[in-house]
């Protein structure tokens, strides 16, 4: 099967809320949708009512479109929603946000549009909460196309109500990075950091401090409607001076300093992010089984839980805590329970399920994101043989270090190939930069392009391998379309276009460095939208064109190839000893794969170099390694009962590949031209190829040609 796939880069995503204030699941928002728009996504607020609060970030549009809840129903949800987009278009995907409901909303109007757009439902509490508060329930989420739910209970639930859903596992996205790493104190200092608002339940937490026999105190940072009556309860305890209430703060986790744990007993909850951050804080959590914490909590080991409601628990939790009956819980195994929480990963993999979504739904069944829990946040390993190449290695590392992709995601295995020049010091340099991301490997003794590489196959660890050779460039957004690309249509390989240059115009092609930041490279291929040709193998037919389209152009370079593909078979390993060794894994990777993407964006930059290995006198020392390394692929495809299918595509590239253009290389170079090498490739062609002469791809020329070598 072969499809010609256009990709949309920038596509345009509503983000359908129905009612908005400060809060965990509007800085979820904020947090996707600045992400969106830095990757140039159009990012659009729609909401139904707006109520004075700001909370948008200003990188999105925000719309409303009406002022009062008074009187508004689903209906005048749908009309509201309708005018809107008749008004400004229809987005490429609406995500219908929070309440059920919406789902509804954005799929009805989409049916009513001139242009229809996919739905998605984004859930932030547990469904059946949403049915007791009369937002909607399962009837109206399954008219979402596909749903993106935040914990497991969430897509339990959206599949009873709908068990053909189609739903994709995500976490919500918490921002660590300006989280305050503490190490626990001792017992008796519970946080609490949060709207105090009825639903979070707070009043249960200064009953069991209440009752507790030991002594806790409760901070309270944030602020709420509940705040006047959760200071009476205190009173009525006379416990008035171990609550403090700080209200809202930039900073709320400085109050982690000197806090045991965090304390949460809500009625319910969707994700609790509060409960991510103080984990990554390093505070234990003691939440309530509605707190939606089981996911990510382990007792006696990040934390405890106890029953909704059950006051008598909550206080003997925290009297077993303060004598020292429970095992102690170290602030380090805290963090480590949630990195895939991480705004940096959880972003990533929202974004990447998102543009897949969009972008790959032509095979049905085939396309990507697969359903799951599974989190996206694959790395690529990057593989750069190294020799005597001082001058340039420079200009290719930044090159790759100023991916889109982000460096979390990059791995570069640089293999220095015995040079006696600068090289291994530049790049002990950038290792010494970038540790957790280079990767360098001293060969004993030099090997060659071939010996270095395989070396450096068996230091991947990424999900994707990439080839670059250590003089050349690539555009900044390489590999983040070639991801975007593998992830709509799964392929083995994912190839694109290449343009070249030299000292004269290399300026076009150097990428800002660690230390000069403002030099950023300005050829990222910026087209919002492009095409790729995807081959599904499925028959001969499909083969024969896949190896004609890639048998004449063989570099390793330039391509995205899936390691699960690529490092458990041999066979895909460059041939030791000789030159030319490009031949050989090229055939071999047509050969074994099964989907093949070709995209034409020249994202590799190639540097014309006149001094290069292909310029050399070297080369008559070893011209004839064209034909060795064809001739051991052939051999290959003989063994693997392809031989015969490919037979006139097999003798086509040969004969212009091999033959032509060594033919024509020894009449240009030795008087006379060598007869023993001219011997052996006619002798090639006549036991492999005997047919040649009827061969339906070769004109009557090229036959003519061959005819007066082969009698």
């Amino acid at each position: 099967m072969k499809l010609t796939i256009t990709y949309n880069f920038k596509p345009t995503i509503d983000i359908l809320v129905a009612v908005a204030n400060r809060g965990g699941g509007e800085n979820c928002i904020n947090m996707l949708g600045r992400f969106l728009v830095s990757k140039g996504w159009r990012v659009r607020i729609v909401q139904m009512v707006y109520e004075g609060s700001s909370w948008a970030d200003e990188c999105m549009e925000f719309n409303y479109v009406y002022t009062t809840r008074k009187d508004h129903n689903v209906q005048a949800f749908i009309d509201g929603y309708s005018d809107y987009i008749k008004k400004n278009g229809s987005p490429n995907l609406s995500l219908a946000t929070a309440w059920p409901m919406m789902s509804y909303v954005a799929k009805m109007v989409s049916e009513g549009a001139n242009e229809k757009f996919l739905v998605a439902s984004w859930l932030h509490a547990p469904l059946k909460m949403y049915e007791i508060s009369n937002f909607g329930g399962g009837d109206f989420v399954k008219y979402a196309d596909l749903h993106f739910a935040i914990s497991n209970e969430i897509a339990n639930a959206i599949k009873a109500a709908d068990p053909k859903a189609v739903i994709y596992r995500i976490n919500n996205p918490a921002d660590l990075s300006k989280i305050h790493q503490i190490e626990i104190d001792k017992p008796g200092t519970l946080l609490f950091v949060g709207r105090l608002s009825l639903e979070k339940n707070i009043g249960i937490m200064i009953s069991a401090i209440a009752k507790a026999h030991t002594d806790w105190k409760l901070i309270l940072v944030g602020d709420g409607d509940e705040k006047r009556n959760l200071k009476r309860l205190a009173r009525q305890f006379n416990i008035q001076d171990k609550v403090d209430f700080i209200g809202w703060s930039d900073d709320p986790w400085k109050y982690a300093e000197g806090a045991y744990a965090i304390g949460l007993s809500s009625m319910y909850e969707g994700s609790p992010l509060v409960a991510i951050e103080a984990l990554s804080c390093g505070l234990p959590v003691i939440a309530n089984v509605s707190s939606r914490c089981n996911e990510i909590i382990q007792p006696g080991i990040n934390g405890y839980l106890y029953p909704d409601n059950d006051i008598d628990e909550f206080a003997k939790i925290l009297d077993m805590i303060s004598e020292g009956k429970f095992p102690k819980i170290t602030s380090d195994a805290c963090r480590s329970t949630v990195p895939n929480y991480d705004a940096g990963t959880a972003l990533f993999d929202f974004y990447i399920k998102l543009h897949a979504t969009i972008n790959g739904r032509l095979i049905t069944g085939y396309t990507f994101p697969q359903q799951g829990d599974f989190i996206i946040d694959d790395k690529i390993s990057v593989v750069i043989p190294c020799y005597n190449v001082d001058k340039y290695v420079g200009r290719c590392l930044d090159s790759v270090l100023d991916q889109t992709i982000g460096k979390e995601h990059l791995e570069i295995i640089a293999v220095n190939d015995c040079s006696t020049d600068g090289t291994l010091q530049i790049l002990e340099d950038y290792e010494k930069r970038y540790p957790a991301n280079i990767c360098i490997i001293n060969c004993e003794e030099n090997g060659g392009q071939s010996r270095a590489r395989n070396i450096a196959l068996s230091y991947v660890s990424g999900a994707y391998v990439s080839f670059v050779d250590s003089d050349d460039c690539i555009a900044p957004d390489m590999f983040e379309k070639m991801f975007l690309s593998e992830k709509c249509y799964p392929s083995d390989i994912v190839s694109c276009d290449f343009d070249t240059f030299d000292d004269s115009s290399q300026d076009k092609y150097i990428h800002a460095s660690a230390n000069n930041s403002d030099s950023a490279n300005t050829t990222t291929t910026d087209a919002p939208v492009f095409t790729s040709d995807f081959t599904l193998l499925e028959n001969n037919d499909e083969l024969r064109q896949l190896f004609v389209d890639n048998a004449f152009f063989t570099a390793p370079w330039g391509k995205l190839y899936k390691s699960s593909f690529l490092l458990p078979n041999d066979n895909l390993r460059f041939p030791e000893g000789y030159r030319m060794e490009d031949i050989y894994f090229t055939y071999m990777s047509v050969a074994y794969s099964s989907a093949w993407q070709i995209i034409p964006e020249k994202y590799y930059h190639y540097y014309q170099n006149n001094e290069g290995i292909m310029k050399s006198e070297k080369i008559k020392s070893y011209y004839m390694d064209v034909h060795h390394v064809f001739a051991m692929a052939i051999d290959e495809y003989k063994t693997m009962d392809i031989y015969d299918a490919l037979n006139e595509e097999i003798a086509l590239v040969y004969y212009k590949k091999v033959f032509s253009n060594l033919v024509n290389y020894m009449r240009g170079t030795f008087d006379p031209i060598p007869a023993d090498n001219l011997a052996i490739l006619v002798d090639y062609i006549k036991e492999n190829f005997p047919d040649i002469k009827e061969n339906r791809y070769l004109s009557d020329d090229e036959k003519k040609s061959i005819c007066e070598f082969l009698g």
